[in-house]
């Protein structure tokens, strides 16, 4: 998936709203100790525009032609997987008595 690099990017506020509502403060992130991935704040850097797809917002690119729309990708997301747009939670195993 895609990400911003350098996380600078103009974006509806609903678009990334379940990122606003966790309400990270500046003590939900590790200091940096230089680029290193896994961090919090990279995370968050890459899940902006899934976010954003995932609720079906439509994602625009600005270029030196102007603004542009650019495709989905979670064609890519295995269909097992969560974070796919038709995922459906299994049922909990029934126990037997």
């Amino acid at each position: 998936f895609g990400f911003f690099a350098g996380t600078m990017f103009w974006a509806r506020l609903d678009a990334i709203s379940p990122i606003l509502d966790a309400h990270f403060g500046p003590d939900s992130f590790e200091r940096e100790k230089g680029p290193i991935d896994g961090t919090l704040a990279h995370t968050l850097e890459r899940i902006f525009s899934l976010c954003s797809e995932l609720d079906g917002k439509k994602l625009y690119e600005v270029g030196p032609e102007g603004l542009y729309p650019i495709a989905y990708k979670t064609d890519t997301i295995p269909e097992w997987s969560d974070l796919h747009p038709n995922y459906k939670k299994p049922e909990p195993a029934k126990k037997e008595k």
